[in-house]
């Protein structure tokens, strides 16, 4: 009998494919996930995703017709519904039922059988559990849900959370509603009829058709690539985390004294930024070394810098990062007004008081920080959460936002009626701070390729939760791709904190958030940049891309 032996390098490719796989079943507990499914469908052709008895089904949307994804990568046609409006599809009593206009479809010995629902307008999407279905019905004021029993007859029908929810998928005991507004998945509990938390996908809100749960990991329908792409997140006690991001970037000052006689004396204090639950630094390298790094009065780490230019020369100073970022939602409940009187003594002495910036101490600020504090129809809030949901509702709807490269004072900010991120930080902070609630500046930087940008937003300290961030700006009423209330306690993976400030006053770093710098003598010409030079998901796992083959 003759033998065939492996070549040398392909018995070690065979042993490391043996030892990889083994590893992934002892860390990841068995399945590995897919990072990416590419689809053989033009952007928006592909819809209705759903799993049954443990394979991947997808529709082709222009043609009507249903596959299952075999084991080899291909498609295996299990049904067409040619001639049809079909909008969603998903299994239920051992049958493929498809949501159309105000009806439920299926076949049945080859003919299409439809079933009215009683109430609906424009069916959109269809999920369910073993006893009941649920439809996502759209109407001229808004979306519900139908709970539909056994017998196809409307139970109960409830709003649907989100601004324009088009996807839900019953897994793990929950709705998971997909809103393509904020590009969030909404975690509807069905016992407590309340949103658990919202997970931030990070998909282009006009290029996507759905979520799917495969083998107990979310993905979400991505038509700019035409894939199914991971949304990896985890549960905390306190929030929830997702969209892990590895981000290189550098930072720069360049500084030249364009004096021909003069030299120039200059001082820099450059933020160094700290691990949070959201961040992690990974690597950060200096050119030059600095002198020291101390921390300010708000436990801000800074590196310090001294330098003489002379005439004629530039002085560069940068560093170099790479960090890990997530997106995260804090899962805020309403706690009662009276907590706040328990948030520790020494965070409201030094984030409760008036600074330079907030005007605390003007008439029309304390007017503003009362009328601000009561929702649309004059009333108290019931509690903590619903007090800074009104602050928010309050500057979005009194201020414009604009980037006029100006830092104004609050008074003036509640004046002229607009202002950038950090005016809209200054007024908050001080309406916040004027109805009891800690807060704090966060200095940073958002990192979206071709528009990388500073930004600065706010931190507010919650009782039972601590400091957790709060962007009004992300809100904004005028923004169409403004982010919905529920992300409001939170932030995307794409925003990177440089420097944590409890105000302006006292600050090492005086108003500039990204870096102070002063100079004497010469005649500066002088730049601060970031540049992002990579941004790649990370995954449990080495990325595996699955490219599915057309049928």
């Amino acid at each position: 009998m003759n033998t065939y032996k492996l070549p040398s390098n392909k018995k070690l490719l065979l042993l490391l494919s043996v030892i990889f796989i083994l590893f992934a079943h002892l860390v990841f507990g068995g399945d590995v996930a897919i990072s990416q499914f590419l689809l053989p469908f033009k952007d928006k052709d592909a819809r209705y995703f759903f799993e049954y008895n443990d394979s991947l089904y997808f529709g082709d949307h222009p043609n009507r017709t249903l596959y299952k994804l075999t084991a080899g990568d291909t498609l295996e046609k299990t049904e067409d519904m040619k001639g049809w409006a079909i909008m969603d599809a998903w299994p239920f009593q051992q049958r493929i039922y498809y949501c159309s206009r105000q009806r439920i479809l299926h076949k049945e010995k080859g003919k299409v059988k439809t079933i009215p629902i009683e109430g609906s307008e424009s069916l959109i999407s269809i999920t369910s559990d073993k006893d009941r279905l649920y439809l996502l019905d759209q109407r001229e004021h808004g979306y519900y849900i139908l709970f539909i029993d056994a017998f196809f007859t409307k139970m109960k029908e409830i709003p649907c959370p989100g601004r324009k929810p088009s996807d839900i998928v019953y897994y793990n005991n929950a709705l998971w509603i997909y809103d393509i507004s904020s590009r969030s998945v909404h975690k509807y509990n069905l016992k407590s009829n309340d949103v658990d938390y919202t997970i931030y996908t990070g998909a282009d809100n006009s290029y996507s058709k759905g979520i799917v749960f495969f083998n107990d990991y979310l993905y979400v329908h991505n038509r700019r690539t035409s894939s199914l792409d991971l949304v990896e997140f985890k549960e905390t006690q306190d929030a929830v985390l997702s969209l892990p991001h590895t981000i290189s970037y550098q930072y720069t000052i360049d500084c030249r004294n364009i004096d021909k006689t003069r030299a120039c004396n200059a001082a820099f204090r450059i933020p160094v930024p700290r691990d949070s639950p959201e961040q992690h630094i990974e690597t950060l390298e200096w050119q030059p070394v600095p002198e020291e790094i101390k921390a300010d009065v708000y436990d801000q780490p800074l590196a310090y810098f001294q330098q003489i230019i002379k005439p004629g020369e530039h002085f560069l100073l940068y560093y170099r990062a790479d960090v890990t970022v997530r997106a995260v939602c804090y899962k805020v409940k309403e706690t009662p007004l009276a907590s706040l009187a328990g948030i520790p003594e020494q965070i409201k002495e030094m984030y409760l008081g008036n600074d330079s910036y907030f005007d605390m101490e003007k008439p029309e600020i304390k007017t503003a920080a009362a009328k601000a504090r009561l929702n649309r129809r004059g009333k108290e809030p019931s509690g903590v959460k619903e007090l800074l949901e009104n602050i928010v509702d309050f500057i979005i709807n009194t201020l414009s936002y604009t980037m006029d490269n100006t830092w104004e004072k609050a008074g003036a900010i509640l004046g002229k009626k607009a202002g950038s991120c950090s005016e809209y930080s200054f007024l908050f902070s001080a309406l916040a701070r004027l109805n009891n609630i800690p807060t704090r500046m966060a200095g940073g930087f958002i990192f979206e390729r071709a528009n990388d940008s500073f930004h600065r937003w706010t931190e507010v300290y919650y009782p039972g939760l601590g400091w957790i961030p709060v962007d009004v700006t992300a809100i904004d009423a005028d923004d169409p791709d403004s982010l919905d209330y529920e992300f409001l306690f939170g932030k995307p993976y794409t925003r990177f904190v440089f420097s944590l400030m409890g105000g302006i006053d006292d600050t090492a770093l005086d108003v500039e958030y990204y870096g102070y710098k002063r100079f004497s003598g010469g005649k500066r010409e002088r730049t601060i940049t970031v540049k992002t030079l990579s941004i790649e998901p990370v995954y449990k796992s080495t990325t595996i891309v699955r490219d599915i083959k057309a049928p």
